[in-house]
């Protein structure tokens, strides 16, 4: 992590210009995020999706292919790249997610959904979903009692989450599939005490545990609430503001049913962030307008854990103050 890191520094440091910004962007894989069902089934704290209660919006599997294709000619990559299906919405709730997935492999990405898996095995197809080439698949868990789960997971029955957990591993293992499965255990200050029986099941059946420390999305939404009371995050950062960044966000592609791209996955479906339409803008351009939004000037989660925030030359931030 510190060797990528320094690489990139020093790599930011020869950038003196937007443009050259975005060249270098563009020798990454770009990642592809959308909502299979931009909507959810459960209202947990802060979350943005449970915070709007409407029908989902399904993502057309037409739209997501013409998107991909365009994707592969403008930033193109030999060994495939993750397509997100999901942001802050919950996967399954599109009957069609087996399509969308076929849909990314057959392109030959690497298709990843995370899911909160709380919906009864007769709503969804698990199988199906798998057997269609998913690449990855993430379960979002804040507990192992039903007491201590439901606290953030509002709405959710852990004892559906684990039904459908063992589910999706027999499959995986009964037909032989590469999928990798994640059980990502969000941690606030009152349920640590609780990863250690996820801990014995995950190593019991061979998949990896993602205990992470859980960031209150107070900002994403805009609005204090009281329901943050008991859900102090453990991480003691503060929001600060900071000249332009490079973050991990920039090399993500947010991209609605309707073709509009978003500046980020943090803030999206803000009319203010909206980037462009897809389909009518090149990448470059989506991507030089992204560099130069004031937003990212002020954003609370620059201090991104996969790859943190990097201050970009002053060069560059100049010349994005002037636009």
């Amino acid at each position: 992590m510190k060797g990528r890191r320094r690489r990139a520094t020093a790599a930011l440091q020869q950038i003196h210009t937007v443009d050259e910004y975005v060249a270098w962007l563009l020798k990454a894989r770009i990642r592809l995020l959308v909502d299979a069902a931009d909507g959810c089934n459960l209202r947990c704290v802060d979350c943005p999706s449970g915070a709007r209660p409407r029908e989902p919006i399904m993502f057309p599997p037409n739209v997501l292919a013409r998107a991909i294709v365009k994707l592969d000619r403008e930033n193109p990559t030999r060994a495939g790249r993750c397509v997100c299906l999901f942001n802050w919405g919950e996967p399954f709730l599109n009957p069609g997610l087996a399509d969308l997935v076929r849909v990314v492999a057959r392109r030959g990405h690497r298709p990843a959904i995370s899911t909160n898996f709380s919906l009864t095995d007769t709503d969804i197809d698990i199988e199906a979903v798998l057997a269609a080439g998913l690449s990855r698949l993430i379960v979002s868990v804040s507990g192992w009692d039903q007491q201590t789960h439901k606290r953030y997971h509002r709405g959710s029955n852990i004892e559906n989450v684990r039904a459908n957990l063992l589910t999706a591993i027999s499959a995986i293992k009964a037909r032989g599939l590469d999928t990798r499965v994640t059980v990502r255990f969000l941690k606030f200050t009152y349920n640590t005490d609780e990863v250690a029986p996820w801990e014995r099941l995950c190593k019991r059946h061979g998949i990896r545990l993602d205990a992470c420390v859980a960031v209150a999305l107070e900002a994403t939404t805009g609005e204090s609430s009281e329901n943050l009371i008991g859900f102090k995050s453990l991480d003691p950062r503060p929001p600060r503001v900071r000249d332009y960044v490079h973050c991990a966000h920039r090399s993500d592609l947010v991209l609605a049913a309707d073709g509009t791209v978003y500046l980020c996955c943090k803030y999206w479906s803000h009319p203010g962030l909206a980037l462009g339409n897809f389909f009518e803008l090149t990448l470059v351009e989506l991507l030089r307008r992204a560099a130069v939004h004031e937003a990212c000037r002020v954003c609370v989660w620059r201090q991104d854990r996969a790859a943190g925030a990097l201050p970009l030359p002053e060069s560059i931030t100049r010349e994005a103050r002037d636009e």
